[in-house]
């Protein structure tokens, strides 16, 4: 903020100047003109001088969770599509758990089986945090196709419990507090149906309950499995199939009776109007500031779904009045991933969504009234995503610089495309990382990233925490059919940083929903309590905040789900506040509706 302030104030001195058209004070002015652009290049060179960085962790701190997916000769296309992960203290033990969805050896697909799900455990030991998995005890079962999980505490009772959706498969694991869980998928009335893919839970009716989206990919018939070829100098090569020749499907909207039980009500929310869709990522969170929840499902192939819901659990769907349905162009992309964040510093959240080989990844800016443009060009992304198919996507600020920076999980979903004559499609491919330049423009600094950013990888999920708790976030990315790299973010503690850890009252415990500013003397910042994030994926549920040079907060202002608006008192930096909802200043708010 110094450095725009003393810039802006040059500058103006600059033109005032300018006007003086004498020959000796032109030589005087152009003097100072090449002072003054090397000091920009100075402060520049300041700027930079901390580059992102992350090195891979996972041997060293015991993480062997490695991803089954192994590719049968036919190339079944769900054994491509990989899966999710998710980060939170499943026991309450003051360390972060990492929880993955597992893929399955048997191409053939077997309706009725639970996914399979990993539970591996974090635990202090001597100053560092060491993993173990406790998947035996934990009560999971099943040898299904995990696909995506969305992590929240449904029942209010303290303990984070687990959605994971599957191939013909879903389950609801309700957490028991003693290191197990149970499905409570039937007595729930939840019905696990078609090719789940991402799910978020959400409370859309601010009754303090929370409720469910359940995302489907496409149609699959496990006795006439689509199985796809391509020619190539007479012969037929096995690819998997493009989900446009595929039929869609529609999502499915489960209302919490706040008894433990769902219902499905989807027929009457809207949500399935409208030709079948292939979703894929999904988030909920209140993107026009009217303290109520959308719904933004990415899409493979198709449009785009923006549910803006309208009161009285009925929705409409607004993404291509909105713009986020298609790109600039108005064409559909290949919609995996989505990352959200305010990443030009207006409290308004973008969103940005991964997508296929020879398209671009796509970033929609938020304009208010939800209304969004496609900014791709202009900040810098195009370029560096057209090679690459993207999945996993998140916003963070990993050199805590107050600016929200991106990453990027790439690996293609065909493996045999340069044996097809496309050498330049490899199935392999390299992540990326983004630096952000203070909110104008993304970097790709990913050749100074570390050597998990030189190395060619098939990346699926991700998710962000600070498992270490120093205050730098760090990232787990699951790669298919291989190990999960957990990549420990390697910077100095240079610049400030505060977490915020909300608990609802009349809100869900776990405040999902919520919208969250930090604001110091100069500068504010926004993060949203989502339960989803990435592809299929789930975030730890502190908010972080990179702070730059401010080393103090004044206030922090949380949106409560319930709909209530609070203010809370500053608080110095280096360190996770805990926040409850009722305990602060009451601000403004519609309250509880109870619709």
């Amino acid at each position: 903020m110094l450095n725009r302030i003393s810039s802006s104030t040059s500058a103006q001195r600059l033109r005032l100047w300018s006007n003086d058209s004498s020959p000796s004070f032109r030589s005087h002015f152009l003097a100072f003109t090449t002072i003054f652009l090397v000091g920009l290049i100075a402060q520049s060179v300041v700027v930079l001088a901390e580059p992102i960085s992350f090195n891979e962790s996972s041997a060293a701190v015991g993480l062997n969770f490695r991803h089954v997916s192994p590719i049968s000769p036919e190339r079944h296309l769900h054994l491509f599509m990989g899966s999710g992960l998710a980060w939170a203290d499943f026991d309450r033990d003051g360390s972060l758990d990492l929880l993955f969805c597992q893929g399955s050896a048997d191409p053939r697909v077997k309706p009725g089986i639970t996914p399979a799900i990993e539970l591996w455990r974090g635990d202090a030991f001597q100053a560092q945090v060491r993993f173990q998995s406790v998947t035996r005890n934990a009560g999971f079962h099943g040898s299904g196709y995990a696909m995506g999980l969305s992590v929240a505490d449904y029942d209010n009772d303290g303990f984070a419990d687990l959605f994971v959706t599957g191939v013909l498969s879903a389950a609801l694991y309700h957490n028991n507090g003693d290191g197990s869980f149970s499905d409570l998928t039937n007595e729930a009335g939840i019905v696990p149906r078609g090719f789940g893919s991402g799910c978020c839970w959400v409370d859309m009716d601010s009754d303090g309950n929370l409720d469910l989206i359940y995302v489907r990919y496409v149609k699959l018939d496990p006795q006439r499995y689509p199985l796809c070829t391509v020619p190539f100098q007479g012969k037929q090569i096995a690819i998997s199939c493009n989900p446009k020749r595929l039929v869609g499907d529609h999502d499915s909207v489960y209302q919490s009776q706040s008894d433990g039980r769902f219902s499905d009500v989807t027929l009457g929310t809207g949500f399935a109007s409208g030709s079948p869709r292939h979703g894929l990522g999904c988030v909920a969170l209140d993107l026009d500031d009217d303290l109520r929840p959308e719904v933004y499902v990415a899409n493979d192939g198709m449009p785009n779904d923006l549910w803006k819901y309208l009161g009285k659990w009925k929705f409409e769907e607004r993404a291509l009045i909105s713009g986020v349905a298609v790109n600039r162009f108005g064409a559909s992309e290949a919609g995996m991933g989505i990352a959200v964040g305010d990443v030009d510093g207006d409290l308004k959240p973008e969103l940005f969504v991964t997508n296929y080989f020879d398209e671009t990844n796509t970033l929609y800016r938020n304009e208010g009234d939800l209304l969004f443009l496609d900014v791709t060009d202009d900040f810098g992304i195009a370029g560096p995503s057209r090679k690459r198919l993207g999945f996993g996507a998140t916003f963070a600020d990993y050199d805590n610089d107050g600016w929200l920076d991106l990453f990027v999980a790439n690996g293609h979903v065909q493996d045999q495309l340069p044996l097809a004559g496309f050498a330049d499609q490899p199935f392999a491919e390299r992540s990326q990382v983004f630096a952000n330049r203070q909110g104008r423009r993304f970097e790709d600094v990913s050749t100074k990233a570390g050597d998990f950013f030189q190395q060619d990888w098939v990346g699926r999920g991700s998710a962000i925490a600070d498992y270490d708790g120093d205050g730098n976030l760090d990232l787990a990315v699951l790669r298919l059919n291989d190990r999960v790299a957990l990549l420990h973010n390697a910077q100095a503690a240079r610049s400030n940083w505060l977490s915020v850890e909300l608990n609802g009252r009349n809100s869900n415990r776990d405040a999902i929903g919520a919208t969250v500013i930090v604001r110091t003397k100069s500068a504010s910042w926004r993060r949203d309590r989502m339960s989803s994030a990435s592809y299929l994926s789930c975030d730890q549920g502190c908010l972080h905040f990179g702070l730059g040079s401010h080393t103090n907060v004044e206030s922090i202002e949380v949106r409560w789900p319930s709909g209530s608006v609070e203010t809370f008192p500053g608080t110095p930096t280096q360190r996770i506040v805990r926040l409850i909802e009722g305990t602060g200043t009451a601000l403004s708010g519609k309250g509880s509706t109870h619709e």
